[in-house]
């Protein structure tokens, strides 16, 4: 049942208390968004900045960015600008809420980092189809934006007073609450609320191209033999999520640092087989360069293998995914408890959400075993990153199988 709480400086709390998985969903919700910029996609730029940017801790650099570590989400939309996370227990949402703390108040805003950025969000805006008078509009805009409008658009909007918070979840409210108070008076206090200007007109979603698709880049991993063992499932579903992170997997190279590709996506037709399939969206012009990169990524990742940290990063993000089964809330669903809620007053609303969860959910928790997933939790975390290497190099001797391209006339090209 909802519970509608005060924190400090009147900051509201709309939490539900939810008993389906060992998780507890937060969003911060930041009133404003696009509509109280002074430049198109300044807001969008923040939410990079905040997010994805180093700060500073008593005069030391800290590179724990917010969006650096797990389960972490962060989002701009026209009314509001968002930043949502998953956490298991009090202390881990203590840690959240202070990373997230520096990262609002103590921001490193390098100029050359944050021409970077500048670019990340044009390759966004490519990605999303955005129209290229749009684009060119934005490109003007970023031109005059300085790291003084970056703060100051931070200092004015991202404040306790323009503050709503969402939870869903397990964890104790009262403890939780206290938590999440002292995270609201670690924040800048303006004494004033934004009142979003709902009639702006510059959503980077609300101006769309209508022309050609992008090319798509199909490369299939094909391994020399099929999975043997209960071990090398394990280390197979661990590589998939390997290849998946944006911190590790193919889209960094690709895109982060290339500007090559604009969306990855890695998947598989079964563990039995343990066949992978990347696919790569990208520019026209830029097929021949994303092949080769992609190949050699791959002849390094397979001959070299990956380091300890990056393999204990990886068993972090699986263990934190089996605890949040058998069901994920999605942001969408956690934002629509609160609104609805406010607009209500409702307090069953997120046990009706959770019904339809539920519902939609039916075969995730019909076919939940937690003995199982206990079982699997305790085993990955003997796994070794030596065991992980060797069983890349056991399986895929060759990242060059098959490659297909869909060119953006949806014609195939070999």
């Amino acid at each position: 049942m909802i519970q509608d709480i005060r924190l400090s400086h009147g900051v509201r709390l709309i939490a539900g208390q939810n008993i389906v998985n060992a998780s507890t969903y937060i969003m911060l919700k930041f009133i404003g968004g696009h509509s109280v910029q002074r430049y198109l996609e300044l807001g969008h730029l923040c939410e990079h900045v905040v997010s994805g940017f180093d700060y500073m801790v008593g005069g030391v650099r800290s590179d724990n960015m917010y969006m650096g570590s797990k389960k972490a989400d962060a989002r701009i939309e026209s009314d509001c600008m968002m930043f949502s996370f998953c956490v298991n227990s009090l202390d881990d949402l203590d840690e959240k809420l202070d990373t997230l703390t520096h990262c609002i108040n103590d921001v490193i805003i390098d100029e050359s980092e944050l021409d970077k950025e500048k670019v990340t969000i044009i390759d966004e805006l490519i990605q999303g189809r955005m129209s290229s008078e749009y684009i060119d509009k934005v490109v003007r805009d970023f031109k005059k934006i300085t790291v003084a409008d970056i703060r100051d658009y931070i200092d004015k909007n991202l404040t306790s007073d323009n503050l709503l918070i969402y939870t869903v979840g397990n964890i104790d409210i009262e403890n939780m609450s206290k938590i999440l108070d002292s995270f609201v008076c670690g924040l800048r206090h303006t004494g004033r609320k934004n009142t979003p200007n709902l009639d702006f007109k510059g959503e980077w979603y609300g101006d769309k191209a209508c022309g050609e698709e992008p090319s798509v880049v199909t490369i299939s991993l094909l391994p020399s033999g099929k999975i043997k063992n209960k071990k090398d499932r394990y280390l197979f579903d661990l590589l998939l999520l390997y290849l998946g992170n944006f911190r590790m997997g193919i889209k960094r190279p690709l895109r982060h640092e290339k500007r090559l590709c604009y969306r990855t996506a890695v998947s598989t037709t079964g563990l039995d087989q343990a066949d992978i399939q990347t696919q790569i969206v990208c520019k026209d012009d830029n097929v021949e360069q994303v092949l080769c990169e992609s190949e050699q990524y791959f002849d390094t990742l397979f001959s070299n293998g990956v380091s300890e940290a990056e393999f204990e990063l990886v068993k972090d993000n699986k263990h934190d995914y089996l605890l949040a089964r058998p069901l994920h809330i999605p942001i969408r669903e956690l934002r629509k408890i609160g609104d609805e809620y406010i607009s209500t007053a409702d307090p069953q609303i997120d046990e009706k959400i959770e019904r339809d969860l539920l519902a939609n959910n039916r075969e995730a928790v019909e076919s939940h075993d937690q003995k199982q997933i206990d079982e699997m939790i305790k085993y990955v975390a003997t796994l070794k990153y030596t065991d992980f290497n060797a069983f890349m190099k056991k399986y895929f001797l060759s990242a060059t199988c098959l490659t297909q391209i869909e060119s953006g006339q949806g014609k195939l090209v070999q």
